[in-house]
């Protein structure tokens, strides 16, 4: 079995797509714009906005975790429970 840890985020990216189509279709009164570049606009538009905020709260994310991990042995410890219980808990949602 290959790495989980590249599946992590698709399911928390499916619901977002399903609130961006709903409001899509919301923000052009039900229907979908007949010109395809508007739809494709708005797609490349949300793709790019997320795709750079996973980026920089991922980037946010290593570095502070990267600096408390160096700061003690103890919470080197709390580190390693915390990632087996996020483990355990995707475990158990999944299934």
């Amino acid at each position: 079995m290959g790495d989980i840890r590249y599946f992590l985020p698709i399911p928390p990216i499916g619901v977002a797509a399903y609130i961006f189509v709903f409001n899509l279709f919301k923000s052009y009164d039900g229907r979908l714009p007949e010109k395809t570049m508007v739809v494709a606009s708005e797609i490349f538009i949300s793709t790019a906005i997320s795709s750079l905020i996973f980026f920089a709260f991922t980037v946010f994310l290593i570095t502070a975790m990267g600096r408390l991990e160096r700061s003690s042995a103890c919470l080197q410890q709390t580190m390693k429970e915390f990632r087996s219980l996020v483990v355990l808990s995707y475990k158990t949602a999944m299934g």
